[in-house]
């Protein structure tokens, strides 16, 4: 079973709203993920570096194997990926990262973000398409 848009648009939301507290209290954040489950819950999970030199992708990469073996025991219906990131190009800053996915369907989101005085301004969503990687192999993405 897959999440309609309306659902999949509830998780991204959620998914920026809690990189958005992050960034406002704690100035940035590690990788997390959030997780849809079939009760209509949806978690945030972060789990910690297994050691200093980890990686960032080594940490989206275990969150996102997680997150894989959930969905493959139908244990949540959607997912998100979620990172800090810098973007490149003539204004370089700081984006919040979101690879957001359910059954058949998978976007990469990206939020520009800055802080003016004190205070977090989050830019426009622009959406790209992507390759699932915790619905991947389920039907084809739409």
């Amino acid at each position: 079973m897959a999440l309609d848009e309306n659902q999949l648009a509830i998780v991204l939301q959620a998914s920026v709203d809690r990189a958005g507290e992050l960034l406002r209290n704690d100035g940035g954040f590690l990788p997390f993920a959030t997780r849809a489950k079939p009760s209509g819950e949806i978690e945030f999970l972060q789990i910690a570096p297994e050691s200093e030199a980890e990686s960032l992708t080594a940490l989206i990469g275990r969150l996102g194997e997680k997150l894989a073996g959930e969905a493959r025991r139908s244990e949540i219906l959607g997912s998100a990926l979620v990172a800090n990131a810098g973007m490149a190009g003539e204004e370089q800053g700081n984006a919040i990262a979101v690879l957001v996915e359910t059954e058949g369907f998978c976007r990469s989101i990206v939020v520009p973000y800055r802080f003016e005085r004190d205070e977090i301004q989050l830019g426009e969503m622009v959406p790209e398409p992507a390759e699932p990687r915790v619905f991947a192999g389920f039907a084809s993405a739409r």
